[in-house]
């Protein structure tokens, strides 16, 4: 028996997100897991057991989901890091927001265990065209096509690029920082020697012109069922550190007041612990000989490789869409550009 506890996301090698696949994992043969961590939040367990099991707000008609990335690290990852251009990385969408999705789909197309429900992939119906936005460039800054070529660099500007990571930022060089964000614009960073050095080195990689081609504001708009669309939105400009979704109520619950304390914002809300803690158990039920494969797959781990692909998938439909500028009927494209190309 083998298993594998992947990070989120799962390699791209293809372009409808199925590549690397092993066929072992899909047969019920051994233990698969990723890492959306979001599933294993015990908030969102438990907005998931609201939801579905206890329905307190009834039927759902509308979910809004939005991800603030912010500018701060949209800046390092996205501009200036290793994700700032899809050729050499992935989607930023994929690379940022894959477990959003994910949620999103294990809240509105996952039946609960026992339920009678069926898997709500038939109803999928539409894939609305994302909409790019490229925000108007500053004004101020001339023809500069860099932040060191920028008027403003040592004017005042909170996003100047020398302020965040040569000086006076908190997490820049001179503070004596070579970690993140740092090392995500100059990897090398930690084998210069001096301070100098290493002052110089960063200026001169903030002076290149960068080639990164993620979209500054992304908006996926899908069609869930005949009475359900959630949004889900990538926004760069706010500096709201967590994501804040939203669901329609067609009925008005009365809940109690919390009791259990908030865990730490760094691990997701236990999200960390709580992926970790089930593939572990997953993995000593089958050692062990408690259970079969396929049946610790589902009850710890909570998902199976389709659950995986299908939400990889959906956000190369979503590139899909707004590269080719068009509106995809999602069942359409599933068969055509998985389930076709997964059996030939």
């Amino acid at each position: 028996m083998y298993r594998a506890l992947r990070p989120k996301s799962q390699p791209a090698t293809s372009a409808n997100g199925t590549g690397g696949v092993d066929e072992d994992f899909d047969n019920g043969k051994r233990i698969f897991s990723i890492g959306h961590v979001l599933r294993y939040s015990p908030h969102n367990m438990l907005l998931r057991k609201l939801l579905l099991e206890d329905r307190v707000v009834g039927d759902i008609c509308s979910v809004e989901h939005t991800e603030p990335v912010g500018w701060w690290h949209f800046a390092h990852s996205y501009v200036r890091g290793n994700w700032r251009n899809a050729s050499i990385s992935s989607p930023s969408l994929l690379a940022k927001s894959c477990h959003d999705i994910d949620l999103l789909m294990w809240l509105l197309m996952s039946p609960p265990a026992g339920a009678a429900e069926p898997h709500l992939l038939q109803h999928f119906l539409y894939w609305l065209s994302p909409l790019l936005q490229k925000e108007p460039e500053t004004r101020a800054a001339g023809d500069a096509t860099n932040c060191m070529s920028c008027p403003l660099v040592d004017d005042g500007c909170k996003y100047s690029a020398k302020r965040i990571y040569v000086g006076p930022g908190e997490k820049s060089v001179h503070t004596g920082n070579t970690k993140w964000p740092v090392n995500v614009v100059l990897p090398e960073i930690e084998d210069i020697p001096t301070m100098e050095e290493r002052e110089a080195a960063i200026l001169e990689k903030l002076a290149e012109d960068y080639d990164a081609n993620t979209p500054a504001h992304e908006v996926a708009d899908r069609r869930w069922s005949a009475s359900g669309t959630p949004p889900s939105t990538a926004p760069t400009a706010s500096s709201t550190p967590t994501p804040t979704p939203s669901q329609s109520k067609t009925s008005t619950p009365v809940l109690p007041p919390p009791t259990t304390p908030v865990l730490d914002e760094d691990s997701h809300g236990g999200g960390d612990l709580g992926l970790t803690g089930q593939f572990i158990a997953a993995v000593d039920a089958v050692k062990n000989r408690r259970m079969l494969a396929d049946d610790a797959q589902l009850h710890y781990i909570g998902c199976t490789l389709q659950d995986v692909m299908m939400s990889h998938a959906m956000v190369f439909a979503a590139e899909d869409s707004r590269l080719n500028r068009k509106t995809l009927d999602w069942k359409t494209w599933w068969d055509t550009e998985v389930e076709a190309k997964l059996a030939a």
